[in-house]
């Protein structure tokens, strides 16, 4: 789960589908692989946005390019 794409998400929607002073969303994935995901998404005045939830380390890994 990402917040990076559900705050982006949050935004477009607030801009192209559903303009008010505060929209608040709440974006859901995983729950198909048994890896339920959740955040809070809130747009303010269809500019500032905040995401926030839980979050658990589950791993760490090194790409090298």
């Amino acid at each position: 789960m990402t917040g990076t794409a559900s705050g982006v998400m949050g935004a477009d929607y607030a801009k192209y589908i559903r303009s008010e002073p505060v929209l608040n969303l709440v974006v859901e994935q995983g729950q198909e692989i048994g890896r339920n995901g959740r955040v809070e998404v809130a747009v303010m005045n269809g500019s500032e946005v905040a995401i926030t939830g839980t979050a658990v380390y589950v791993a760490e890994f090194e790409v090298q390019i």
